[in-house]
């Protein structure tokens, strides 16, 4: 994609949830706790990318739990190179997205 800097600075940002993701962490603690991170993936018609994640259990306190999102081998493996531009055959993309609800506006559907 080549960068265009009129589209750049004169568009909308029109951010657009592709996919959610989710992932379980197991604690190596004596409880052996289970906790859920959902990952909610973004993009817009720029091809800027965004990830948000939200935990259940421990890792929604934050702190620690915070890092544990972030290293967690599912988030190295599939969402950090998405973040980075790769291609996903599993995640949809902006365009799509828009094509979707295009089509979803159409035959009366909402999406």
């Amino acid at each position: 994609m080549i960068w265009n800097p009129i589209k750049y600075f004169r568009l909308k940002r029109d951010w657009r949830l592709v996919s959610t993701l989710e992932a379980t962490y197991v604690w190596r603690d004596k409880d052996g706790d289970k906790d859920t991170v959902y990952y909610y993936l973004k993009e817009n018609g720029l091809g800027e990318r965004k990830c948000d994640h939200v935990g259940t259990g421990k890792i929604s306190q934050g702190g620690w739990g915070e890092h544990k999102c972030l290293t967690h081998k599912f988030y190295l493996k599939v969402i950090r190179p998405w973040l980075a531009g790769r291609y996903d055959p599993d995640i949809p993309s902006y365009e799509t997205i828009k094509t979707k609800e295009f089509k979803d506006k159409l035959t009366g559907r909402i999406t």
